[in-house]
């Protein structure tokens, strides 16, 4: 039920154990600390990439570190790493964090990747579900009364529908972790995650060790209404310093044409 709102070539000077320029245009000029080459080690071993990658990666402004800003792709994307069993709310830590790989990955060159036809700053995260809804269904002769605790703890209202009860919240949660509160009560029949119509691009992020996230960026287009036509897949690793690392690309229509659907 859902009533949602809504190859690489590239010629490098390569050091191993050191970062070094990288030159995209391939006329022996590089393009400052913008583009360069990763240590090949760390990312073969310790991030999972194969062992002998040489890895495209941009380092961010060392100015622009240091911020609080945390946008709603950020939060989203840090809600969903939650999963059903963490928990209810996310750190404005983790949303920061977030916000700011989504930016660097953003900002990454991929022009140099072979067969790219998305556009990687243009492409938003469709939600898997609402972060600050879910639906509930009360037990015959059960009322609101009987789950108003429940709703003033966590800061839920009630809109009612014509079979259930659509739950508003005040603030986002981990809706996976809060739906199994709302089915533990006795007046409640079921409680649901108000998911997405459609599809869309996708970000997911998985904590690799504290300081390397490791991201898959799913870049969808064409009829996304019915499904999407069109997608290519990204995979980075970012680094709580700046550092963005190009792991690999695949598309799973070679050929479309276009960009992505922007959320």
């Amino acid at each position: 039920m859902s009533v949602f709102r809504c190859g690489l070539v590239v010629m490098c000077a390569v050091v191993f154990g050191s970062i070094t320029a990288c030159n995209w245009a391939g006329d022996g000029t590089t393009d400052g600390d913008t583009q360069v080459i990763g240590d090949p080690t760390v990312v073969g071993e310790k991030l999972g990439a194969a062992p002998n990658l040489e890895a495209a990666r941009s380092v961010q402004d060392p100015a622009q570190l240091i911020t609080g800003h945390c946008d709603d792709d950020g939060r989203q994307v840090a809600l969903e790493m939650l999963g059903a069993q963490g928990s209810q709310t996310v750190t404005q830590e983790a949303c920061i964090r977030a916000t700011r790989d989504i930016k660097w990955i953003r900002n990454f060159d991929t022009s140099p990747i072979e067969g790219v036809q998305g556009d990687l700053p243009k492409a938003g995260h469709l939600a898997a579900w609402q972060s600050d809804a879910l639906i509930v269904a009360l037990e015959s002769g059960a009322t609101l009364d009987d789950i108003a605790a429940l709703n003033e703890q966590f800061g839920g209202h009630a809109v009612a529908h014509s079979r259930f009860y659509e739950i508003i919240f005040d603030q986002h949660y981990n809706m996976p972790a809060l739906v199994q509160v709302y089915q533990q009560h006795d007046a409640v029949e079921y409680a649901e995650i108000n998911t997405a119509i459609g599809d869309g691009s996708k970000w997911y992020a998985t904590d690799v060790d504290g300081s390397h996230w490791r991201w898959e960026v799913e870049i969808a287009w064409g009829d996304c209404s019915a499904g999407c036509i069109c997608t290519e897949t990204y995979t980075f690793i970012v680094d709580d310093g700046g550092g963005v690392t190009f792991v690999s690309f695949s598309a799973e229509e070679p050929g479309c044409t276009g960009g992505p659907v922007v959320h």
